[in-house]
């Protein structure tokens, strides 16, 4: 079971707009765990209902808390990888992994060299980050089949647990 808590707000110095925020800080918890997920700002109203903490709630409730899509091209991260494997497009820095002070979610971002798709995936399954990396290493050293043989059985993967939870949720 996984829920989503909006915590208490703390306030911070917006320097953007040049006042004081409040920052609510959005956390989903999963077999008893917390995890970060984004802080909303009093202020982002609008901004939520396009694509804030709202959407990242449904998409992590879709997904079973796997990864949330903060921005790019593509909201299912292995559609956004097999484009860059169809088109063989290339990270702009080797560095697209970075790992949260607590460790308990990693943000796979970046840019493409050949066309400008900025990406931000929050993953915060430990086997998906590790099969993430195992692809980015394929793309890297330009291991194409390999890379999309990887992706077809990760989806297949995940549309089985889906599977396995929606019949759960049935029962």
């Amino acid at each position: 079971m996984i829920d989503f808590i909006e915590k208490e707000p703390f306030e911070t110095y917006d320097s953007w707009n040049d006042c004081k925020s409040l920052l609510y800080p959005n956390v989903m918890v999963k077999d008893g765990k917390e995890y970060f997920i984004k802080n909303r700002r009093e202020t982002d109203y609008d901004f939520d209902v396009i694509r804030g903490v709202s959407k990242l709630i449904d998409q992590l409730k879709e997904n079973n808390g796997i990864y949330a899509t903060f921005y790019g091209c593509n909201i299912q991260i292995t559609d956004f990888l097999n484009l860059i494997i169809e088109h063989h497009y290339s990270f702009c820095k080797d560095k697209v992994f970075d790992e949260n002070r607590e460790g308990n979610f990693i943000d796979f971002h970046g840019n493409l060299n050949e066309i400008s798709s900025v990406f931000m995936y929050r993953m915060y399954d430990s086997q998906l980050i590790e099969e993430i990396k195992e692809i980015v290493e394929l793309i890297n050293n330009k291991e194409w089949e390999k890379a999309e043989s990887k992706i077809q059985i990760i989806e297949e993967c995940y549309k089985q647990i889906e599977q396995e939870e929606g019949e759960e949720m049935e029962q």
